[in-house]
């Protein structure tokens, strides 16, 4: 019986196997030869062979590179076909030129320009000058031959029209000829050559550009005058994006949040904090590095008179080049004050009854109120903080008696969000807290 179910399962892969379809290409390179103006072509054979039903779908063979000169490539026979069938692919080419030049057109087969080269097609095209008359100048009719096109473009001085670089690495000036006087220049990029529409690079206006971009783009740049456009030629960077971003792991050690360093990445981290669990988040200054003190308001923090405010939690965001990635979620501990009944109010260990202070409302619009609850007159300043303020502001400093009210009107320009208080006597931080403003 084994053996028979072993057999079974033997045919039933291998007839798994000798269905899956697949396709040849008659050729993945080619030479055009062709005079200037006129259409050059080339044709490519796809084959399918298989015994599926099943038909295999073909990618696009898009164009990755400088588009000058390419026409179009089409399938005759479409980019589905079964065991049996073929499409030729013809690609097209024109291109006016007045000496002999050469181009090299590569065309992905996954459908993605970041598919290894050896599997593209390549196709060498060699435009000829083939016009037997001189062409005249119309500006100087005494110089038989028109005008170069002097508006070049160069990687930092390299010739190449094809540049590699890594993410992350330092970016490099593309450099553009001085066409001189009285000249404009406008820089442009695109998205893969031929598969998006060109954008106008805002800002981009001088003679050389310094591209900053974490995708593949292709450059080039124009030239105005009052009677002519000149376009240069175009750069293709390609950028081999940085490794996964990974490892970003908290842990809480007494009153420090410390962070793991990231691996992966461009290899440079930039971090940023956010305290959550709140009604309103928290982000920690900019600039905190790797690890995080936690202030001493965190672990006792009271608020809407004397409730106690649970469920805090601390996350970090790393950002190197293109990618973000987010922590785990640190629970932040807080001190459990015992309740004391005093005069059918509730107080907690660490404040005396005397000490005692609440503020309301909150969260509030235009003013906070800190009712006080001393028996006798006392000193007290009260102070307000947040990372929008910059640094400390003493709203209040004086004298107070008992059950006084103290009332903060807060200024128009203090943004919405979570702001933080200390009220202090005697050198002693008596009650700290938070105030929403909204």
């Amino acid at each position: 019986m084994k053996i028979k179910l072993l057999l079974l399962s033997l045919l039933f892969f291998v007839e798994i196997s000798f269905a899956q379809n697949y396709v040849t290409y008659s050729s993945k390179s080619g030479i055009v030869t062709t005079n200037s103006g006129v259409e050059g072509s080339f044709d490519i054979v796809i084959s399918c062979y298989g015994s599926s039903g099943i038909p295999v779908i073909l990618n696009q063979h898009f164009l990755c590179g400088d588009p000058d000169g390419f026409v179009s490539n089409l399938a005759s026979n479409g980019l589905s076909l079964i065991p049996g069938q073929t499409t030729t692919l013809k690609f097209k080419f024109k291109k006016t030129v007045t000496s002999d030049t050469q181009k090299v057109y590569k065309f992905t087969t996954n459908g993605s320009c970041f598919q290894n080269e050896s599997e593209m097609i390549k196709i060498t095209v060699n435009y000829k000058n083939g016009s037997t008359t001189i062409p005249t100048n119309p500006t100087n009719p005494t110089n038989p031959n028109p005008e170069p096109n002097l508006n070049k473009i160069t990687y930092n001085g390299i010739p190449s029209n094809y540049v590699y670089k890594n993410e992350g690495d330092n970016s490099i000036w593309i450099i553009g000829t001085d066409m001189g006087p009285n000249i404009t220049y406008q820089w442009f990029k695109r998205y893969w050559a031929g598969t998006q529409p060109e954008v106008k690079i805002v800002g981009a206006t001088g003679k050389d550009y310094l591209p900053t971009d974490f995708d593949s783009f292709n450059y080039w740049r124009r030239s105005y005058n009052a009677s002519k456009v000149l376009s240069s030629n175009v750069i293709e960077i390609t950028v081999i994006k940085a490794p996964k971003l990974e490892n970003n792991i908290l842990t809480l050690n007494g009153n420090t949040v410390s962070g793991s360093l990231p691996t992966g990445g461009t290899g440079s981290y930039s971090y940023y904090w956010e305290l959550d669990g709140g009604d309103v988040k928290y982000s920690f200054p900019a600039g905190t590095g790797q690890s995080v003190e936690l202030p001493s308001w965190i672990h006792n923090e009271l608020y809407e008179g004397l409730n106690e405010y649970y469920g805090l939690y601390i996350n970090r965001y790393v950002t190197s080049g293109s990618k973000t990635l987010g922590s785990n979620s640190v629970r932040i501990p807080l001190l459990k004050a015992k309740k004391i009944a005093s005069n059918s109010s509730e107080i907690y260990d660490g404040l005396s009854a005397n000490d005692i202070l609440t503020v309301y409302p909150n969260p509030t619009s235009e003013s906070v109120n800190f009712s006080t609850s001393f028996s006798i007159n006392k000193e007290i300043e009260i102070i307000v903080y947040s990372d929008k303020l910059g640094n400390e502001k003493s709203v209040y400093k004086g004298v107070v008696v008992p059950n006084q009210v103290v009332n903060w009107n807060i200024p128009p320009g203090y943004q919405k969000g979570i702001y933080f208080f200390k009220i202090f006597s005697g050198n002693k931080e008596v009650k700290t807290g938070k105030i929403i403003i909204q």
